[in-house]
This record gives structure tokens, sequence and C-alpha cells, in this order.
């Protein structure tokens, strides 16, 4: 009788365990680590022709994962004077309205140890945005 106990224990722990590395967990996991956490906004009056700078901390990978429409330079580069980065935007020659541009930093942390689908080791990541909201005259 104890053997029948012992061995219901077992397998429902077994079954428990495979369940839990599932293909479906897995994805979830990663769809949940590729959006990013939180998103700031940025709202900027310019004038015509006026040049707008953000520095950016440039400890993780960066990207503008939202292009301007009416540009004539949007792009991040390093800054000479700070030797950290910087985003620059440019509106294109006299445009006057809105345009918005999307910049998401992400992290990624790696963990040794971790029991998760039985493999002991994982990496995760982390992604913060800045949206730039930019009001180009008016």
């Amino acid at each position: 009788m104890r053997k029948h106990y012992f061995f219901t224990l077992v397998l429902g722990g077994v079954l428990l365990f495979c369940q839990s590395c599932s293909k479906e967990s897995v994805q979830t996991e990663m769809a949940r680590q590729s959006n990013p956490e939180w998103v700031s906004t940025v709202n900027v009056k310019l004038a015509p022709n006026e040049l707008y700078k953000l520095p950016i901390d440039n400890s993780s990978a960066i990207a503008i994962t939202k292009q301007a429409s009416h540009y004539s330079m949007s792009q991040i580069a390093a800054d000479t004077k700070s030797s950290g980065l910087v985003y620059s935007y440019l509106p294109a020659l006299n445009y006057s309205g809105a345009d918005e541009v999307m910049i998401t930093v992400t992290s990624k942390v790696a963990s040794v140890g971790s029991p998760r689908c039985g493999n002991g080791n994982s990496s995760s990541s982390s992604s913060s945005s800045t949206l730039i909201k930019l009001q180009v005259g008016n």
C-alpha cells in the first residue's frame, strides 16, 4: 500500500514538472520579455529647422524602434563632448507639425542555476522605451 502512494506521489511530481516546461509557457515567457516593461513620454516643442538632442545612457543595447516621419536627421550617435550617446532630431527643411520617435533600451541579464525547465541556466531581458513627441512650429 505504501508503494502505491509513493508511486502516485512520484508520478504526480513528474507530471507537474513536465507541464511547467511546456512549449507554450516558454513562448509566453519569451513574449513577455520582448515587450517593453514601461514607456515614458517626452514632449518637445521646436522651432522649424531647430536641432533637438537627448542624452542617452549607453550601458545597454539601444535602438530606434519607431522612426520619425518628417526629419532630415533622426539618429543615435556618440556624443563627442560627453563620451556617451545622444539621440539627435532635425526636422525636414521648413517642416511644421507633429512628429514622433520611439527609442528602446534593452538590458540583458543572465543567471546561472535557475531550475526553470531543467536546464539550470537562463537569461532574461528588460526593456524600457521613450516616446518622443515632437511639435515643430506653432
